[in-house]
């Protein structure tokens, strides 16, 4: 079921019946354009287990999410990462959708990459849809011991600014993940 409320659009999920999880996300207007909070429950009068909240630019790229979780020994919702990322000058090809109701065109789902299972669940649904330029580096931060885990990506252009290739590159330089765009 989906529900909007002012900025707000709520997902819930039954099962028999009963509530099962519930995900309200709230954006910066009710073009629904830009996502500015999320919250998973994962059941009724449970409250929060993961929050998102996201960031942007002056050019509304997204800049920073941070994700925070319920401390199961108090209760309190903790901020646990934040995502730090870059971006390229070049044309995102996903930037077409940026003006469409993201619940119309699926990308509450979105996957960022099939690959980045973690950053999947942080970043979903925004990250190809939101911003005018390809990201570069996603960073990963635990605030906690302020370790860090980067992604880095490398494109490939065409003769009008847009990626044919997009390629995940380790630390050690090798490529790990490639999706290739076809443009009719």
């Amino acid at each position: 079921e989906v529900s909007y409320e002012d900025t707000s659009v709520t997902r819930t999920a039954f099962r028999d019946g009963d509530i099962f999880w519930r995900k309200i996300y709230t954006f910066m207007s009710t073009d629904y354009k830009y996502l500015i909070r999320k919250e998973a429950i994962l059941a009724p009068n449970v409250g929060i287990n993961n929050l998102y909240e996201y960031d942007y630019d002056a050019d509304f790229n997204l800049i920073t999410v941070h994700h925070s979780e319920v401390d199961p020994n108090t209760g309190n919702v903790e901020l646990k990462y934040n995502y730090n990322f870059e971006y390229d000058d070049m044309k995102n090809p996903f930037e077409q959708f940026i003006n469409h109701n993201p619940l119309v065109f699926g990308f509450l789902e979105f996957s960022f990459d099939s690959e980045a299972l973690v950053l999947l669940t942080a970043t979903d649904p925004m990250v190809r849809r939101n911003g005018n330029h390809n990201i570069t580096k996603v960073s990963q931060v635990n605030v906690n011991s302020g370790s860090a885990f980067d992604w880095i990506y490398e494109y490939v252009y065409n003769a009008n600014g847009y990626p044919t290739e997009k390629m995940r590159i380790d630390e050690s330089g090798e490529q790990i993940y490639n999706m290739v765009f076809s443009y009719y």
